[in-house]
Order: C-alpha cells, then sequence, then structure tokens
C-alpha cells in the first residue's frame, strides 16, 4: 500500500507471479497526467488448486466395428471415468473426450458420443479433460485407445479316415482323428494363435 502511495516499486504487470501462496492484494494507483491527483484501487488475486486426473490404462478392445475386419472398435469412452477421476468427487467435476489436445485446451469441439465412440488405432489416443466445476481449473490426460485384429480361422477340408477297425467282422465306423493336423489348414500363415479343439459335436 504504500508503494501505491508513494508511487514506488511498481511490478511489472504483463509478467507477474504473485508471492503470497492462493490469495493475494496488490494495489493498483490510477494517476492524472495533468495534476498531482490520483485513486488507489485493490485487486485480488487468487490462485485455485487445479484437479489431478490419473492417466488410464489403456483401453484394449477386439475389432467389433460394422465388419470385423477394419480395424475399427466401438469404445465407451465413460467407462473409464472412475479410473481417471481417481479419488476426486465426481459430483464436482466434469469430464469431457476430446479427439486432439487443441480442442480439450479449448475445451471445444467435444467428442459428441463418448458412449458410442468409433476409432481406429490411428485414431488414439483421445484427451480426457477434468474440470472442475466451482472454479473452472482443470487437468487433462491422454486415454490411449488399442483395436486388437480378430483372427480369421478358414474352414478345413473334411477329415477323412479308412475305417481300419471291426467289430466282429464288420466295420466299426469309428476312428481315431488326430485334430491338431488341420491347425495349420485353420490359421494359415497367422502366428501367436491359439487354436482350441474342444469335443463339440456337429452344429455345437
Amino acid at each position: 500500500m504504500d508503494d501505491a502511495e508513494f508511487g514506488t516499486n511498481a511490478i511489472d504487470p504483463v509478467d507477474y507471479t504473485n508471492i503470497e501462496a492462493n490469495t493475494q492484494t496488490l494495489y493498483i494507483r490510477v494517476s492524472s497526467a495533468f495534476t498531482v491527483c490520483y485513486d488507489i484501487e485493490e485487486l485480488q488475486l487468487i490462485v485455485h488448486q487445479a484437479p489431478i486426473a490419473t492417466e488410464p490404462a489403456p483401453y484394449a478392445l477386439c475389432d467389433n466395428g460394422p465388419d470385423d475386419t477394419d480395424g475399427e472398435g466401438i469404445f465407451v469412452l465413460p467407462s473409464r471415468e472412475s479410473e481417471i477421476l481417481g479419488g476426486l468427487d465426481p459430483a464436482l467435476y466434469t469430464v469431457g473426450y476430446f479427439a486432439t489436445l487443441e480442442a480439450a485446451q479449448a475445451n471445444t469441439p467435444a467428442i459428441a458420443t463418448p458412449g458410442s465412440y468409433t476409432a481406429t488405432n490411428t485414431d488414439s489416443p483421445v484427451y480426457v479433460r477434468v474440470t472442475d466445476n466451482a472454479t473452472g481449473c482443470y487437468d487433462i490426460v491422454e486415454l490411449e485407445l488399442i483395436v486388437n485384429p480378430l483372427p480369421v480361422a478358414t474352414q478345413p477340408t473334411p477329415y477323412t479316415l479308412c475305417d481300419v477297425n471291426t467289430i466282429g467282422g464288420q466295420p466299426d465306423e469309428v476312428e481315431e482323428f488326430d485334430l491338431t493336423t488341420k491347425i495349420p489348414e485353420i490359421i494359415g500363415v497367422q502366428t501367436g494363435i491359439n487354436v482350441n479343439l474342444p469335443p463339440y459335436i456337429g452344429g455345437c
């Protein structure tokens, strides 16, 4: 206040960092260019704590788009909301989802249908903005989206064996099949594929 009264020790109004935590009072001196008259007003500087969002684990899906080989996944982004909020009260914060960091920073445009968001691996990540409803302060974290391709199974050719076993001199029409010999035919050149051959019968 004394500096304002005497017009001394003026601060840089363009790049000033508060020296008192949370709340600080500055004094603004407005002087006449033609007389010695002046007025002094107070300016309150208030620093609110920004929320701290939690960066979520990657969100992975199998290809579940309109075509199961198109590399698209339909993500329910709000399903990761509790993980992102961590210990923050969801009643006090707004969570928004954005396709770019710039959109998240500007808070527009948001992803219109976060509950049914179609994306490919090239659309990853999305940006999640957590905003304090009372102060407007916010934090932004990335949510990585992963679309895993479905394995492709090829219908194998019929597996035929000759009946060499008999009962009472008559063919029993029962033979032992090694189903694993059909695996290369089913998966082709794909790698990292597990094939289960349970004893399903008929159309099961």
